[in-house]
């Protein structure tokens, strides 16, 4: 079963980053709004044990916030995302410790460079996707999210997502 770990921020604005979704990422009605931590992967690891394995990777980090202000992505991929400033060294210490881990370090795409950020548009051409990103920076963005390994508990264990990608 196809299965990710990921942070669901909750901003003030959260609906200005659904109404670019809603154009521009058709996952927009599948997923919230979320920031990567470990990319979908198929294992028979139970949900305990990542419960477990992403609680003790939350150790290494106290309450932080998290700012996204700027639109970048993987033009050629198809991909918008906002990348995430404030808050960007943390996100790297929960993703790095969860990889460091036997049980999931055989799933690190070595192919792509962690980038923390959140997609807000994806299966765009490469022309399309540039030109979007463009023109959506002479927007000023500025969403803030503050986090704690309490609320952050209670998300990976609600949210360890199962089959959340669809083939298309």
């Amino acid at each position: 079963m196809l299965r990710s770990i990921l942070i669901f921020p909750q901003f003030a604005n959260n609906l200005e980053i659904d109404l670019i979704r809603k154009r521009i990422d058709p996952l927009y009605k599948n997923i919230r709004p979320h920031i990567s931590l470990v990319f979908p992967f198929d294992s028979p690891i139970s949900d305990d044990r990542l419960i477990t394995l992403t609680q003790e990777s939350l150790k290494k980090v106290d309450c932080f916030k998290i700012e996204l202000n700027h639109l970048d992505g993987d033009f050629r991929g198809g991909y918008i995302w906002l990348e995430v400033g404030q808050g960007r060294k943390e996100i790297e210490i929960i993703h790095d410790s969860l990889y460091r881990n036997s049980e999931l370090s055989i799933f690190l795409r070595k192919d792509i460079p962690y980038v923390p950020h959140l997609t807000v548009g994806q299966q765009l051409r490469a022309l399309q996707a540039e030109g979007l990103a463009r023109q959506l920076n002479k927007k000023v963005f500025f969403l803030k999210a503050k986090l704690n390994r309490y609320r952050l508990n209670i998300f990976f264990q609600i949210m360890i997502l199962r089959n959340f990608i669809k083939h298309f």
